[in-house]
């Protein structure tokens, strides 16, 4: 089994309230090139355990290498942990991901450290395939980390392949 460290860190995720002018901002400010603006699809989101639709609008902003990218998430339906943090006013770096292929595992792991799983999603479409995350707060570090599973599809049977 991989270490968590072994992944390295996928993207940095802020939550903004204007997509289009976080993406102009970070292209005129830093000099970032590569934007992929993703359209906004719906999932099965759990904020606290009470589940409710979410959309958001995302860019994801690519750096040297394509090592680490940069996520810029938008909500666009009312309710749920994206919308909440950007009506309290919530600004800078949200949190940061680590995209691994044993999410079970993690999610797992994570629980009996006792760590606040406070945000959870799960979503399937036909270019992004199948994929759960969830954001839990490291009380130590003070900060939020999100567990990306990697995108995974269906094969010709329906099951989901690795």
């Amino acid at each position: 089994m991989k270490q968590l460290i072994e992944y390295g860190i996928d993207h940095v995720g802020f939550i903004v309230p204007d997509l289009d002018k976080a993406a102009a901002h970070m292209k005129e400010h830093y000099g970032i090139r590569d934007v992929i603006t993703l359209s906004p699809y719906l999932e099965t989101a759990w904020t606290n355990g009470m589940p409710h639709p979410q959309q958001c609008r995302c860019a994801i902003l690519s750096l040297a290498g394509n090592q680490c990218k940069i996520e810029l998430l938008e909500p666009v339906t009312e309710g749920g942990y994206h919308w909440d943090y950007i009506q309290q006013g919530g600004s800078g770096i949200n949190h940061i991901c680590f995209k691994v292929h044993d999410f079970d595992h993690w999610r797992k792991h994570f629980q009996e450290k006792g760590d606040d799983i406070f945000f959870e999603y799960e979503a399937e479409d036909e270019e992004n395939g199948y994929r759960r995350c969830m954001y839990a707060r490291d009380k130590v570090m003070d900060m939020i980390y999100e567990i990306k599973e990697i995108n995974r599809y269906r094969g010709p049977d329906g099951t989901l392949q690795d």
